[in-house]
């Protein structure tokens, strides 16, 4: 699989870290592989994982009607990648280092952009060039399944071209200002018009090309070749001249529902010279009368539409979304309707094949309607011992005022729990501090106090999404309350507990009893790494928010513990003084769109919360308390 594919550019190995590699095959196609960068102990571990079982970090989404071009900023062009219109792919970045941004722009004539992808929103708009022309409609086939403008064309039965439906005539200025019909050729910019907001109908061949719009009164628009209308069933001609207001309504131009073309003059429609034999190429345009026959039939030769250089408005809208863990750029056309809004699945982006070519879908889950829901209720809670092996009950745990809220449909899973008091009890016999957590006393005339209801003690709310991919898990909200608490340590507690949860004296003779030389050292000493993020699974939230709280801290050391314990101490490092009512305030943690292994979850919270206890002031003995705690 890796045979014939290499990687464009490097890599940083010189901090933790975790991402996507775009390898290229020769043939230009890509195969996504996940690196991760650990650091354990004083080595940079580089682990290389497959990454199909792992949702893309991108994806590029072209909804609109035209081909489109993008690339990372600052790389080779021949790492362009052309996306084909309606078409959907993944994407990583061929070069890590550099900044994550898109160059996107419409192949062919149009403007190019670039879009910082970890910007949530919408983004500048894209333009390319899409100019009109002004087909006689009866002169066009739908034997190719032509379409021109909203009109729906019979099916040639001719097969020599000077039948009606084959000549293609067009709206042209060959040279000078008089207009002609002429046969339709692709690209032609005599045969190319612009139809502005106020009606004017600019000729692309008389104006320097422009890819956007342009405000600016430069070229020339489609006149009559008259200073008064034309009277009595006369004929005018059409013409090109500059823009003048007070000919406002013989430069100011509409399509009629009933598919013809007039200008603010009553009556007058545009139609060949000499009517329906005027249908051929080199005839003038002109500005007539109606000429309704009795049937009320609109002569054919007045049916007129519009046919677009290419398809779309020639305007794009861009926006970047989180669609779960992948971030998305779609792409669509500014004018194109709105679909009506509605909560969609994130959409799956498969790899198939040797070389992984993408192909994409989204959850179907519209014809599954069950839904299961589960409520909690235990007023009077529930208590658990903790007892070690001797036997010896160390804590009692009293959880009060449970409820549960959960709900689970074909879309969403939600989790609403509460717990209205939380207590933990010292069990050993004679301790100094009897209670090891408890909700901490409201202040006297805090608002706590005043308040009626009692309060919820810790409060966790949660809602995730279904995934096809069985190693990754899709959160969309994960928020935890705890109130003021009050935390009392005394240190022979502290060392059962650790104790009984695993920690263990190290013993340096038996880790060191076959070390015979440095490379066995080495590898016995090498730590081992996590499982591979090819198989762990892997976690995302839209926003995880762990809100501040405040803990009061007493801390009681023991004059002499155990020998077993007081090795476990000696080998953790641990040194307790006394103290008591320590306020520590903990600033909340609060992260969007993180996705990693919950073992880097954990690791960021620790290492969060770590840092806010060792920057209170008070507790300078901070590092050493919490020297237990493996951070790593």
């Amino acid at each position: 699989m890796f045979s014939h594919c290499k990687v464009v550019w490097g890599f940083k190995i010189d901090q933790d870290d975790s991402f996507h590699v775009n390898m290229r095959s020769l043939s230009g196609c890509s195969l996504f592989v996940r690196v991760e960068v650990m650091l354990r102990g004083a080595t940079f571990h580089v682990l290389f994982t497959d990454a199909s079982q792992l949702p893309p970090p991108f994806r590029i989404d072209n909804l609109s009607e035209v081909p489109i071009n993008f690339y990372q900023c600052g790389t080779e062009d021949r790492l362009s990648t052309t996306l084909q219109p309606k078409q959907s792919v993944p994407y990583s970045w061929d070069e890590p280092t550099l900044l994550p941004e898109l160059s996107v722009g419409v192949k062919g004539s149009g403007s190019y952009t670039h879009y910082h992808m970890q910007d949530l929103g919408g983004g500048d708009r894209l333009y390319y060039y899409n100019p009109i022309y002004v087909v006689f409609t009866h002169t066009f086939s739908s034997a190719d399944g032509h379409i021109c403008g909203s009109v729906h064309l019979r099916p040639a039965l001719a097969t020599d071209e000077s039948s009606l439906d084959l000549r293609e005539l067009v709206l042209d200025v060959p040279q000078g200002s008089a207009v002609l019909l002429r046969r339709k050729e692709p690209h032609k910019r005599s045969q190319l018009w612009r139809l502005t907001g106020g009606g004017l109908l600019r000729h692309e061949g008389s104006s320097p090309p422009s890819v956007k719009p342009s405000s600016v009164n430069t070229g020339l628009v489609l006149d009559i070749d008259s200073l008064a209308p034309p009277t009595c069933g006369k004929y005018v001609r059409l013409v090109l001249s500059k823009h003048n207001p007070r000919r406002i309504h013989s430069q100011t131009w509409s399509f009629t529902e009933d598919n013809r073309m007039k200008c603010d003059l009553p009556g007058l429609y545009v139609q060949p010279r000499g009517g329906v034999k005027g249908l051929k190429d080199g005839v003038d345009a002109v500005l007539g009368p109606a000429n309704i026959t009795k049937d009320d039939q609109i002569p054919i030769e007045q049916y007129i539409s519009t046919c677009k250089l290419r398809p779309g408005s020639g305007c794009l809208g861009v926006k970047i979304l989180a669609d779960g863990p992948t971030r998305v750029l779609q792409i669509t056309d500014f004018l194109q309707q709105s679909e009506e809004d509605t909560e969609k699945d994130w959409m799956l982006v498969e790899q198939k094949g040797r070389m992984r070519q993408a192909t994409a879908s989204s959850l179907d889950t519209e014809g599954d309607s069950s839904a299961l829901e589960v409520q909690i209720r235990l007023g009077g809670g529930i208590g658990v011992s903790v007892i070690n092996s001797v036997p010896e009950e160390l804590v009692f745990i009293n959880l009060e005022q449970i409820e549960v809220d959960y709900l689970r449909t074909s879309r969403l899973e939600t989790l609403e729990g509460s717990i209205g008091r939380i207590q933990v009890d010292n069990q050993i016999f004679a301790s100094q501090l009897p209670v090891l957590l408890y909700p901490s006393l409201p202040e006297k005339g805090s608002k706590e106090e005043t308040m009626v209801a009692p309060q919820t003690t810790l409060h966790v709310s949660a809602s995730k999404e279904p995934s096809r991919f069985p190693n990754v898990e899709i959160f969309k909200t994960l928020d935890v309350s705890l109130r003021k608490m009050t935390l009392q340590i005394e240190e022979l507690l502290l060392m059962k507990l650790l104790q009984f949860f695993g920690y263990v004296q190290l013993d340096d003779d038996i880790a060191g009893s076959n070390q015979e030389d440095d490379e066995c050292l080495y590898a016995t000493q090498r730590p081992t790494l996590p499982s591979s993020s090819g198989s762990s699974k892997r976690y995302y939230f839209e926003h995880l928010q762990l809100n501040s709280t405040q803990l009061k801290l007493f801390v009681s050391s023991a004059g002499r513990l155990p020998e077993d314990l007081q090795s476990l101490k000696s080998s953790l490092g641990l040194i307790l003084v006394n103290f008591e009512d320590a306020t520590v305030d903990l600033e909340s943690f609060s992260r969007s769109h993180p996705f990693d292994t919950m073992s880097s979850h954990l690791d960021s919270m620790s290492k969060h919360y770590y840092e806010e206890i060792r920057s209170q002031p008070q507790l300078s003995w901070a590092q050493l308390i919490v020297s237990v705690i493996p951070w790593d």
